[in-house]
Formats: C-alpha cells, sequence, structure tokens
C-alpha cells in the first residue's frame, strides 16, 4: 500500500511541474514577441481655435415616478411619515398615485410630482340618548328572555319519573 500511494504522489507531482514549466515558458514566448515589435511613436499635434458657440439647454423630459417616490411628495406635503399604502388610480382621465396614510388622509399625486388633491378622513360622531321609558321597557324584554332562554326542557322531569316507575314494575 505505502509504495502505491508514493508512485501516485510522484506521478502528481511530475504532472503539475510539466504544467507549471509550460506555462512560464508561454509567457516568456509572447514578452519576446512584445518586445521585438518596434514601438512606432507618432505625434499628433492640433491647434484648437477658440470659437464662440453658443450652447441651448437641452430639454429634459420629464421621468415618471415611481411608487415611492410617489410616497415621499405625499409625505413631505403632509408632514407624516406614517404611508399605508400607495395605488395607481386614473385621476380625471390621468394616471396618478393614490397615496393613503394610516390617519386616514389620502394624497393624490400626478405622475410628474404634483399635487392632485387631498381627502380628509371622515368625522364620525356618536350621539347617545337616553330615555327612561325605553330603558324600562328594555328591561322587561330582558326578563321575559331569560324564561325563554332555559337549557332544558320542563317535560324532561316527567320522562325521568316515568322511566323510574318503569324499571321499578319490571322487577
Amino acid at each position: 500500500m505505502p509504495r502505491k500511494s508514493l508512485l501516485i504522489s510522484a506521478t502528481l507531482t511530475a504532472f503539475i511541474l510539466v504544467i507549471t514549466t509550460s506555462i512560464v515558458q508561454g509567457y516568456h514566448r509572447v514578452t519576446a514577441t512584445l518586445d521585438a515589435i518596434p514601438a512606432t511613436q507618432v505625434e499628433v499635434t492640433q491647434e484648437i481655435e477658440p470659437t464662440a458657440t453658443i450652447v441651448a439647454p437641452i430639454p429634459t423630459e420629464e421621468i415618471p415616478l415611481i411608487h415611492q417616490e410617489a410616497a415621499l411628495v405625499a409625505s413631505k406635503f403632509l408632514e407624516q411619515t406614517d404611508v399605508y399604502s400607495v395605488e395607481n388610480i386614473v385621476w380625471e382621465e390621468e394616471d396618478a398615485y393614490k397615496v393613503v396614510f394610516s390617519t386616514g388622509d389620502i394624497v393624490y399625486i400626478g405622475m410628474y410630482g404634483d399635487i392632485l388633491g387631498t381627502e380628509e378622513p371622515p368625522v364620525i360622531t356618536i350621539i347617545e340618548e337616553s330615555n327612561e321609558n325605553n330603558a324600562s321597557s328594555n328591561n322587561k324584554n330582558n326578563n321575559n328572555r331569560d324564561d325563554d332562554d332555559d337549557d332544558h326542557d320542563d317535560n324532561d322531569d316527567e320522562e325521568d319519573e316515568e322511566d323510574e316507575e318503569d324499571e321499578e314494575d319490571d322487577d
């Protein structure tokens, strides 16, 4: 066994040495051919004359906002950071974003960052009326309901007594 392992190790070492030597020789050949090619230097001289040119500003094309940018515009407008959702909608036949905040506020943002409108959450008021006549009639109705909500039938007791009598007769 040790001879076999030693033979395999020596073979692999020789193979790696041959590969490494061929790589080094190839590198030397490439660098020798590059050194043999004469380098030609060409001087390029060009005189630049100053000219008066007017550069017109290039009209920039507006890029539509993405959802995150629409949420940022709405947050800055309302000075709130609790954005709940952003949706694509059609606002007066144009594409827009509907930004909803967790407070219920809604801001409509145009595709190019303009604010189209806002909505505040609806105010809900609860008015409680107390009427003594209604309260007493409700109590009477509740008392009657207690009798109807029994969990058992009154006839069950009678059936149990009949069953006991039948058992006594059988004995």
